[in-house]
């Protein structure tokens, strides 16, 4: 709308038509995804010009990701019951607290059909906080896994590589058992501070310092805003649920600068929240290129949308 408010001059009459919207009675809510195609096409019309990395920086080499799956013995496998005890009591909680939000909608009980409402929002907080906690122990218990796979890969052959965590406390932790083994480590996490250089010195030792083999760092931190073109091999121990952020982490190396193949490999417990998320990241994947990267996208003169105003 700030763009052009004449072509998108109507939330609900976009949201219903590209957001899965309807007006439920007593609020709109805004489902998925849907007319990816069409809105491409708007988007086109109205003035999006969108070009790929690979079509511009045609002599950057190729980039593919791989997933490595961790067996889950002892305690590892405890902690994985218990995730998906946790999050099995939230879905159903959540979906008991949606049927009683519908039947108070359906009776025309306003204040129940309020109530219920806060009380799925509050479910899905409680939920968000104990699964933090339990992705965090099962991040721990990934560092001697990680440690193990990293070792293997510098005595492969890999000069140097990156290592990627949602939470800081682990990365430290994998650093610091590096740094034992007389790998040249370095540690980026939130720490650090950007406006007195503190992060890009470190970057700059990395990219520089041929004896520095291994960098470490949060998504938050170093998933963003530098480059990391002395490596092309990255390593995930841990996930975010959006795309994006995984995206541009693994670009860190595949920009200019860059000469070999870059390989991301993301470290997962099979059957863990991790897994389960590797499948919602491309899902959300591929509905962001269904609305911005298909190509040979026909136009249509009269395309079936309405902007008269949502009732």
């Amino acid at each position: 709308n700030l763009l052009w408010p004449k072509e998108f001059n109507n939330y609900y009459n976009y949201a219903r038509r590209y957001c899965g919207g309807m007006n439920n009675g007593w609020g709109f809510e805004a489902k998925g995804c849907t007319n990816a195609q069409e809105l491409q096409i708007r988007l086109r019309a109205a003035g999006l010009i969108r070009r790929k990395k690979e079509e511009v920086l045609t002599e950057l080499p190729p980039k593919r990701t791989q997933i490595i799956e961790l067996p889950a013995i002892g305690s590892v496998q405890m902690l994985l019951d218990e995730e998906k005890r946790i999050w099995k009591l939230h879905e159903d909680s959540i979906a008991a607290l949606r049927e009683r939000r519908a039947i108070a909608e359906i009776n025309d009980n306003y204040t129940e059909y309020v109530e219920a409402g806060k009380l799925i929002a509050k479910e899905f907080a409680v939920s968000f906080q104990e699964m933090a906690k339990l992705r965090l122990q099962i991040a721990e218990h990934k560092i001697p896994l990680a440690h193990s796979h990293i070792n293997d890969c510098l005595e492969s052959g890999i000069d140097k590589l990156s290592v990627f965590f949602h939470h800081k406390s682990p990365a430290k932790a994998l650093c610091d058992l590096l740094k034992k083994d007389g790998v040249k480590s370095l540690l980026v996490t939130g720490d650090l501070k950007t406006e007195n250089g503190e992060r890009q010195a470190v970057i700059d030792s990395f990219q520089n310092d041929a004896t520095q083999r291994v960098i470490i760092g949060t998504m938050g931190s170093m998933g963003t805003g530098v480059t990391l073109t002395a490596a092309a091999h990255s390593v995930f121990c841990e996930l975010d649920w959006r795309p994006g952020i995984v995206e541009q982490a693994i670009d860190r190396h595949h920009r200019i600068g860059q000469l070999n193949p870059v390989l991301g490999q993301f470290l997962l417990f099979a059957d863990s929240l991790d897994a389960k998320m590797i499948h919602m990241i491309l899902e959300k994947d591929e509905m962001l290129k269904a609305v911005l990267d298909v190509e040979e996208v026909e136009s249509d003169d009269e395309l079936p949308f309405s902007d008269e105003p949502v009732k």
